[in-house]
């Protein structure tokens, strides 16, 4: 309705093709997101949002190629940021995969949970705990602790909060590590705690 009252709005064609990638629609939302471009060759939104029509149709480095055009025009975007890490992460590029991934806490305006004790950024804690915490869902859970064994490995002490329901499984998986599960709201664990970092995070250190 907007576009037939004001046929050359950039943002309202925008808005649609945004909408129809939302709903999985890739190809129909590119056609709109070009048109806007078309008329405002340097809208953020716009260029950001055909990147992710790009991805939806698994047009990987155009994608790629995309998010890195805009974060070059507007480096403190962290929407870019994020899309780039997720395709990277797609792609195999792991190292700049979960770099741009911890854009995530900006992009999707989450404050990132609050701890009396540092985040880890990979420093040597001698024998003290890590705390690991499960950020998101279940399946986001099980898929993080994939890398729980890079931990034991290195020899690195974990305390690892999930869901309830995880608890059994992760410590059968993994016995030697500290498993605890996650209370709603979530109790700050502290006890032999050196450091703690959001499940999401640790792919920076191991993989």
């Amino acid at each position: 309705k907007a576009i037939q009252l004001v046929p050359n709005n950039p943002e309202a064609i925008n808005n649609l093709g945004d909408s129809y990638v939302k709903l999985s629609r890739f190809e129909e939302g590119e056609k709109y997101l070009l048109q806007s471009l078309a008329l405002q060759p340097d809208y953020i939104e716009a260029l950001t949002n055909l990147g992710a029509a790009k991805w939806g149709q698994g047009f990987l480095d155009e994608a790629i190629a995309q998010f890195r055009k805009v974060i070059s025009m507007q480096p403190d975007l962290a929407m870019p940021h994020k899309n780039l890490g997720i395709v990277s992460l797609l792609k195999g590029n792991y190292e700049e995969g979960w770099r741009e991934y911890d854009w995530r806490w900006l992009a999707d305006n989450i404050r990132i949970r609050s701890h009396p004790k540092p985040i880890w950024r990979g420093e040597n804690v001698g024998d003290q705990k890590i705390l690991i915490w499960a950020e998101q869902g279940a399946g986001d859970e099980i898929l993080h602790a994939s890398m729980l064994g890079d931990f034991v490995a290195r020899g690195i002490n974990v305390m690892w909060e999930c869901d309830p329901r995880l608890v059994a499984l992760m410590q059968r998986s993994y016995p030697s590590i500290h498993v605890v599960a996650r209370r709603n709201p979530p109790d700050p664990v502290i006890e032999e705690v050196a450091a703690n970092v959001p499940a999401g995070t640790i792919g920076n250190f191991v993989r």
